[in-house]
């Protein structure tokens, strides 16, 4: 159990870079009566000018876990739109949480780690883990809660990077079988279910309940599913190349003769 706290530190003077009244948000576990602040900017003025150059807040206490911690600090900083990097104003580099999100990297600091890195790392040559790696590793994240930007809106100029990036890239079969099954994994609401029964009212669907037969084209032995997705799965076959054959535009799905159960 911890005795958490947000804090604010105002500038109280101008300084070269800096203007009075720009804030910085920063969070502390309680454990240490001493502690200031962190953060890069803060202490670079603190080293060139002292402490005094700051009035020191705490503007919420009494927070008992590092992960409503994280969220608040987040939540501050967005609040004082203190995050520099953002909003061009603040003393705050990132978004706050785990200390990362948020920050923008220069290219020649891309070029500096990049070079710093070189020749350490082949991820072609990596061990894979182990199971019980891979256990313990799961056993250690389970009841921790995931800090995520899913509310924070993306700038028009992330949309168009993230749509350059993705343009013209090839999908391999696997990445197109796990896309076509993907909807197999999601549990819709009612409110869901409703509005792709609206969407498609009137358009011309196939019937995934429906039964199919899979025939072998050299013993012509013949396999029942009891429905397209079914078929997909077992056979790791893409669900549109079973639907092509279906419709007639293709001979074979995976090597096999298919069609619905009259």
């Amino acid at each position: 159990m911890i005795q958490g706290y947000i804090y604010k530190l105002t500038l109280l003077q101008d300084t070269e870079n800096f203007k009075k009244g720009e804030v910085y948000i920063g969070k502390h576990n309680g454990k240490n009566p001493y502690y200031f602040s962190g953060g890069k900017i803060v202490k670079k003025l603190i080293n060139k000018y002292s402490k005094n150059i700051f009035e020191r807040n705490i503007i919420q206490e009494n927070i008992n876990s590092i992960e409503l911690l994280d969220l608040l600090e987040i939540y501050w900083i967005f609040y004082f739109n203190s995050n520099r990097n953002r909003f061009s104003i603040g003393l705050n580099l990132t978004d706050g949480g785990d200390g990362g999100v948020g920050k923008i990297v220069t290219q020649e600091t891309k070029n500096k780690i990049s070079k710093a890195l070189l020749g350490k790392f082949n991820l072609k040559n990596r061990k894979p883990k182990s199971i019980e790696a891979r256990i313990n590793m799961s056993i250690g994240q389970k009841g921790k809660q995931m800090l995520t930007l899913r509310n924070v809106p993306l700038t028009e100029n992330h949309r168009f990077k993230i749509g350059k990036s993705n343009k013209n890239k090839k999908r391999t079969d696997l990445q197109k079988h796990n896309a076509s099954i993907s909807h197999l994994k999601l549990v819709k609401t009612q409110e869901h279910k409703d509005n792709i029964s609206k969407a498609l009212k009137g358009k011309r669907v196939y019937d995934n309940r429906k039964s199919i037969i899979k025939i072998d084209k050299n013993t012509l032995e013949e396999t029942t599913y009891t429905s397209i997705s079914e078929a997909s799965i077992k056979n790791n076959i893409l669900i549109t190349s079973i639907i092509n054959c279906l419709k007639g535009l293709s001979k074979t799905a995976g090597k096999f003769i298919w069609k619905y159960k009259l």
